[in-house]
């Protein structure tokens, strides 16, 4: 999605651990990781400056944690939430997936957190 947008001027950092997804709600958390990027490179695509998303996965106990977070060098405030159409299918996806979404604001970007409730097995 970077490259398609022709942004040079966000990058992408992954810190990964092991957080395995039960088959039943791979596809939906899946889906909602990818909306949320949407929303968040649109975003730091109509400020000036450079921005670094920063993807973190981890496991704790029965629930998979993901961020998604922001950090842009230039300050300005960002849109905390998700909007309109994008809204809605991460809403509509966490329920199916078990899982909720927390938008917040920090002083240099945006953070989501999505925390995934696993599906007894």
């Amino acid at each position: 999605l970077v490259q398609a947008q022709a942004v040079q001027r966000i990058r992408i950092r992954a810190d990964l651990a092991r957080a395995e997804v039960p088959p039943g709600q791979a596809s939906a958390v899946g889906l909602i990781i990818n909306e949320i990027l949407t929303q968040t490179i649109q975003s730091e695509n109509r400020h000036d400056g450079e921005s670094v998303i920063t993807v973190s996965a981890w496991t704790e106990q029965d629930d998979i944690h993901l961020t998604l977070a922001t950090d842009s060098d230039n300050g300005a405030p960002r849109d905390v939430t998700a909007s309109g159409l994008g809204a809605q299918i991460i809403s509509r996806l966490s329920r199916q997936a078990r899982s909720s979404v927390r938008w917040s604001a920090t002083g240099s970007g945006i953070n989501v957190h999505i925390t995934v409730s696993r599906e007894s097995e």
